[in-house]
């Protein structure tokens, strides 16, 4: 809901900057880039470190767990600022799509090994339908976009 909102509000306010014939403000640009990045760097970070989890002794450490997921995040955070706006959704989206739809063969891989239970299996499919939905929605929404 967040995203949705602020996407919403940034949509709303570039419309305006445009109608009264402005360019985007520094504003505005800074609002998008910082909302894709935190939305898309927090998924990432997340299933980055679920897919890591299992081959880490012990599950990790906080160190560990720490570093892996804010390198992630600031990636995320730094590909937002470096990118155009035609280009940001799309890659981040699709690059979080692609994080959670490979937990499943992660947890298939620790389960084969003996480093996952069962239960693992329910939090990777529950990833799969994430991931799955975040690469339809970049889809859909280039789609509309080219259209």
């Amino acid at each position: 809901m967040f995203y949705t909102g602020c996407r919403l509000w940034i949509i709303a306010r570039q419309k305006r900057e445009q109608q009264a014939g402005n360019p985007q403000t520094r504003a505005t640009w800074l609002l998008s880039c910082l909302t894709t990045g935190c939305i898309t760097g927090c998924i990432t970070g997340i299933a980055i470190l679920l897919l890591c989890a299992p081959f880490w002794p012990l599950g990790g450490t906080y160190a560990q767990a720490s570093l892996v997921y804010y390198t992630v995040f600031l990636l995320c955070m730094s590909l937002a600022f470096l990118l155009r706006e035609n280009q940001r959704d799309p890659l981040l989206f699709c690059v979080a799509g692609c994080a959670n739809i490979a937990i499943v063969p992660a947890v298939l891989i620790a389960m084969v090994e003996g480093r996952a239970i069962l239960p693992s299996l329910g939090v990777g499919m529950v990833a799969l339908v994430l991931g799955c939905f975040l690469l339809r929605s970049v889809k859909r929404s280039t789609c509309r976009l080219s259209a």
